[in-house]
């Protein structure tokens, strides 16, 4: 479908949508926040243009805030204070306790047991994640 719409000229090259996108948003305190499953993607579009106060500014600088390397840091910080509260948990109390949808909770995860951090014992409902010791 791609190779038709460049053929049209609907789009001007392959895979430089989200370096677009990214750079769109530069100046902006919110970031398009992207999400990946292992069949599919999800990309959250902030609307640069809400504004809650009419003279609020929208725009600030750029190295404002927590970075997302902060902002993933502290929620392996909070999967692990969870895991060391109750002894183990499921993907479920990931996401209420940190407020992240499934596919964020997954990646996390995913993350912390590749990196040898956590073990997943069960499968299906019954899948629970435990501290490596």
């Amino acid at each position: 479908m791609a190779n038709v719409f460049y053929r049209l000229r609907l789009i001007e090259a392959y895979g430089t949508g989200i370096l677009k996108i990214n750079e769109a948003y530069d100046d902006y305190e919110i970031k398009p926040l992207i999400e990946t499953t292992d069949n599919a993607f999800k990309i959250t579009l902030p609307n640069s243009n809400f504004r809650l106060e009419p003279q609020a500014p929208q725009r600030v600088k750029r190295n404002s805030g927590a970075t997302s390397a902060d902002k993933k840091e502290s929620r392996i910080h909070a999967i692990l204070a969870l895991c060391r509260a109750n002894g183990s948990f499921v993907r479920a109390d990931v996401e209420a306790s940190l407020g992240i949808s499934q596919s964020t909770a997954i990646l996390l995860l995913r993350e912390l047991v590749d990196d040898g951090v956590l073990v997943k014992k069960g499968k299906g409902k019954n899948l629970r994640y435990f501290e490596n010791k």
